[in-house]
């Protein structure tokens, strides 16, 4: 057995990266280390990629639940001027770039990833050369980029928000391929030279939900991009790719574990606070499960 190499992922899932964020901050308060003291590697898609970035950036988890607490209304903010002229969404984008960009920048600030204070990656699928692109800290291809610059690209989630143009390229959501990276993290620790025994992951989710089955049969185009408010769609790329990833993982990883609470039904574009809140004190709850508790004591912290 040799030295362990550390890996945290984090998932997609909107609004809810409350729930890891608050996960995180209750890892904090129990081990008295910083996360980029506790792991080598953090990796991250759509809002796990800005928790990623932030962290990277200086941010603590504490700072980054107060981003999602208090930028809510901010980031998913529209008027009906903007409803009507995106035709509610089927259109344009749901949302314009501006609270999400606003919230991000005061937040993250201009600083290059190429200072982050733990390596990170973070997930983007660039629509200008149709490939993905894989955002890594200490990559000099990236070095120009900056930490807002990274969890734009990351969150650009389609039909929610457009896609976000930065390294001469325009770039929309990971989580089209990637909303829980945990194949990328693992082969990122195989190439850094660590035994597969050696890789310990924390994946963390955003929550799911016990939903109501939906009657497919007679939809069309819009019905599948926007109904009742969601885009079903998007929503099922997004989990189904989350499920397969860490299902997969489950199966082949010795050292993992995948924590993702049992939520209320929560839009990733929620901006209730209430609602908010609940998902705050279920995450602060289920940090405490015993299968966590084994794992952070056992391989986590060991």
């Amino acid at each position: 057995m040799g030295k362990k190499f550390r890996i945290l992922c984090l998932s997609g899932g909107g609004i809810r990266g409350i729930i890891p964020a608050t996960i995180l901050q209750e890892l904090e308060i129990e081990s008295g280390q910083k996360v980029t003291e506790i792991f080598d590697l953090i990796v991250g898609t759509s809002t796990g990629g800005i928790l990623a970035a932030g962290l990277g950036s200086g941010k603590s988890p504490e700072d980054l639940v107060n981003l999602y607490m208090s930028k809510a209304t901010t980031i998913f903010s529209r008027s009906f001027g903007r409803k009507l002229k995106t035709g509610f969404g089927l259109l344009k984008s749901k949302y314009s770039q501006k609270g999400l960009y606003e919230s991000v920048l005061e937040e993250l600030g201009e600083g290059k990833i190429s200072q982050s204070k733990v390596d990170i990656i973070t997930t983007a699928y660039s629509t200008t050369r149709n490939t993905i692109e894989i955002f890594k800290s200490w990559n000099d291809n990236f070095k120009d980029l900056t930490f807002t610059d990274i969890a734009m690209a990351t969150s650009a989630a389609p039909t929610y928000f457009p896609a976000y143009y930065t390294n001469n390229q325009s770039y929309i959501d990971g989580g089209i391929y990637a909303n829980s990276p945990i194949e990328i993290a693992w082969i990122e620790g195989i190439k850094k030279g660590y035994a597969p025994e050696d890789i310990i992951i924390l994946s963390l989710g955003t929550g799911y939900s016990i939903e109501q089955p939906l009657h497919t049969k007679n939809w069309g185009i819009l019905s599948w991009l926007m109904k009742k408010g969601k885009a079903p769609l998007l929503n099922m790329v997004f989990n189904g790719v989350k499920v397969k990833d860490n299902y997969v993982a489950n199966l082949m990883f010795e050292n993992f574990l995948y924590l993702d609470p049992l939520i209320p039904d929560t839009k990733m574009d929620e901006t209730d606070h209430s609602k908010l809140l609940k998902l705050y004190e279920i995450s602060k709850n289920y940090s405490k499960s015993l299968d966590y508790q084994r794992f952070l004591y056992d391989k986590l912290l060991k």
